[in-house]
């Protein structure tokens, strides 16, 4: 069995983290992913920080990069 960083290493999937405007933009980003049967998860904050309780801050979507592609390729990077 491998140590759990060795099968980070051959399992693991790129990330890119782009950039939204705002909370309703992401919903609608899940939406369309949800319409190409990709799995969303969105993350929400505690509000420990400078960050609103209960703001939606991250959204993970998961899936081959074409079809990820069709719904944030056009997001610019931050």
């Amino acid at each position: 069995m491998f140590k759990f960083s060795t099968r980070w290493e051959y399992c693991a999937q790129p990330k890119v983290v782009v950039k939204i405007e705002s909370e309703e933009e992401m919903l609608v980003l899940q939406e369309r992913a949800k319409t190409l049967k990709l799995p969303t998860h969105i993350t929400i904050d505690a509000g420990k920080t400078q960050i609103s309780p209960n703001s939606r801050t991250v959204m993970a979507i998961l899936g081959p990069v074409d079809n990820v592609d069709e719904v944030a390729g056009g997001l610019k990077l931050m």
